[in-house]
Order: structure tokens, then sequence, then C-alpha cells
């Protein structure tokens, strides 16, 4: 077993813990978690966190494969497009963050110190690609890869103080794991249909790991409704359209 300690309030900023009152930044978005990492990666090699932060991936990394970082529509029908981009549709994340940092930026006295919305927005995507269920696992997650049900062999767990609050980030191996090998967790594939996944994640399992997908999950997704992208289109619409394919035929 291996534990970490669970990263505190008590080195947000005043504005970080206010701003964490605003509906938008509440759980279980977490906007304002972002915020607190955004807060550290500004501070840079001055933040205690600074050689975990580095473990993550960065803007370039995601530019190539994540949902959030598209910067175009799909080229969709306008009902797809709506339901299915939850990074640029009606009511969609980068709305959620955009409104939470503005409510943050409000109660910062110094908005030159402040991490820009372009750098929250990054430790958002950060934060909610390493997040199952109410828990984010911060750098913790980049410690392991993912792997089918079958196949995990560690497993994670929050330890609270006396008081019930978290204080601890465990990892225990479920299975017996050889000197060298890869430490495998669970991903929570099994609780999310594959769009769903790949849109927080940026990518998904074969369809028997995920939940069953809703009966309209491919509607404007198909072949004929999703053309194949141009050679030079973004990474990130080719993973889309990739994704398409492998799930919608």
């Amino acid at each position: 077993r291996s534990c970490l300690m669970y990263l505190s309030d008590k080195r947000r900023s005043a504005a970080a813990k206010a701003a964490a009152q605003h509906p938008t930044c509440r759980e279980p978005n977490a906007a304002s978690f972002a915020l607190y990492v955004a807060e550290e990666a500004r501070r840079g090699n001055e933040s205690r966190f600074a050689p975990f932060l580095r473990l993550l991936p960065g803007l370039e990394d995601y530019r190539k494969f994540h949902p959030a970082f598209l910067g175009t529509r799909l080229g969709l029908s306008p009902e797809a497009e709506d339901r299915w981009a939850i990074w640029q549709g009606p009511g969609n994340f980068t709305e959620t963050m955009r409104s939470c940092y503005d409510s943050y930026l409000k109660l910062v006295p110094d908005t030159a110190k402040a991490p820009t919305f372009e750098e929250t927005f990054l430790a958002f995507v950060q934060v909610l690609s390493r997040r199952f269920s109410t828990t984010t696992l911060i750098p913790f997650a980049d410690g392991m890869n993912m792997g089918a049900l079958a196949e995990t062999n560690v497993d994670y767990f929050v330890a609270r103080d006396d008081h019930g609050r978290r204080s601890h980030v465990c990892l225990e191996a479920s299975a017996d794991i050889a000197a060298g090998a890869e430490l495998l967790i669970d991903y929570e594939f099994s609780d999310r249909a594959p769009l769903e996944f790949f849109e927080v994640f940026g990518f998904t399992m074969g369809v028997a790991h995920h939940a069953p997908a809703p009966p309209n999950m491919c509607q404007g997704l198909s072949a004929s409704e999703f053309a194949q992208p141009a050679a030079d289109a973004s990474p990130v619409l080719w993973n889309y359209w990739r994704f398409a394919r492998e799930h919608c035929g």
C-alpha cells in the first residue's frame, strides 16, 4: 500500500476559496479545484507541488487528441453538434469554467499575478480527466496506466482523518504484482457510455468495456453523416472521426 497526502484547501488563495461558493465553481464540476491547480502551476518551482504538476500533460499534448481543444464545430447537423459537443454546445464545460473564472477574477487583488483563463482551462481539463467518481487523482493517476477491469492490479481509496476530512489517497494492490510490472487502474469505463467517456478523457476502450450506449448515441455520427476530415484538419477532429468509425460504423 502507498499513500499520498490529499491536497488541502489551506494553500488556496482567498479569492479561490471565495469563488468556490459561486454556483458554477461548486462540485461536482471540478471548476473550483481547477482554480487551485492553476494557481499552483502559476507559482512554478515555488509550488511544493511543482514536481508533480510537471507530470501532467500540457497544452500541446491535449491539442493532439482532446475534445476540449477541438477549436471548431464538428461539421455535423445542428442537433448532433449540440447533443455531443459538450465542450462547444449550449451550457458546455467551457462556459462553466469561464463563468467560474470570471467570478474568481473579480475577487483577485492583483489580476496580473492570477492564472490566465487559458491556464485555468488547461487545469480544468487536467482535473476532469483525472477525476473518478468524486475523487480527483492529481497527479496520482499519472503514476499508473488504465486497464480493462479484468487487467487491473491496483485500487485506490481515500483515507480520512479523525474529523472525517480527506487526508490521504492510498493505492493498494488488488493482485500479485511482479517487480517492474506496469500498474493498471480502472478508469471506471463500465460506468460511462463510450461518447461520454471520450469527451472527458479523449479516448475509449472497446464497446464491451463501457456502459451501454444510449439509443441515439450514433445519431449524426454515422459514416454518411460525419465525413472524413481533410488531411490537414485538426488532430482532435480526426480523433472524433476515429471514435465515430469505431463505435458507430
